[in-house]
């Protein structure tokens, strides 16, 4: 009995190393499978930010460029130029920057048609001005010619008045020569 024990024993012995041998290489095949799974994740992680990050680029520049142009725009119309329009690419968009860029469109318009009635009665001013210059000039000439007459017959009559007064003095004289 003591070498069926010591046999069984042994036996039993060699299936624990044989086991632990196996739980030692499952083990390492998990460890590895860990490791390998952690590196997967990392990659699809970096992969995933960089994916990501170029989408958000994208995604800012597709609404930072048109913001851009439409910026551009208003300040042209800031400094008087009312004669560009807003891009068309941007005006026909269907978001809240193309809403903007035809807001801005339609208030362009409305300047372009009030600045055009204002130039219309600008020059229906300059025209009206012009005409009441010529009126002007001709009344001063008037003026100036009824003046010289004015003086004329001033000089006339002074003259007139001078020879009155001569004549009255000569008077007495033919009087008393036609008496005498």
């Amino acid at each position: 009995s003591v070498p069926i024990r010591t046999g069984c024993e042994k036996a039993i012995e060699e299936l624990i190393a044989w086991r632990q041998i196996r739980v030692a290489d499952k083990d390492k095949l998990a460890e590895d499978w860990v490791v390998t799974l952690r590196n997967l994740l990392i990659g699809l992680s970096v992969c995933a930010l960089v994916v990501v990050g170029f989408f958000s680029v994208f995604l800012a520049r597709s609404i930072t460029n048109p913001l851009s142009a439409i910026t551009n725009f208003t300040a042209q119309l800031a400094n008087g130029d009312f004669t560009q329009d807003p891009q068309a690419s941007i005006s026909q968009r269907k978001d809240e920057v193309g809403d903007l860029a035809r807001g801005v469109q339609t208030m362009v318009m409305n300047v372009r048609t009030l600045l055009s009635g204002i130039s219309g009665g600008v020059q229906t001013t300059a025209s009206s001005s012009t005409e009441l210059s010529a009126i002007s000039e001709e009344t001063s000439a008037g003026a100036r010619e009824s003046l010289n007459i004015s003086n004329s017959v001033a000089a006339a009559a002074e003259e007139m008045s001078v020879n009155v007064a001569s004549t009255s003095m000569g008077s007495p004289i033919l009087v008393r020569l036609s008496r005498g």
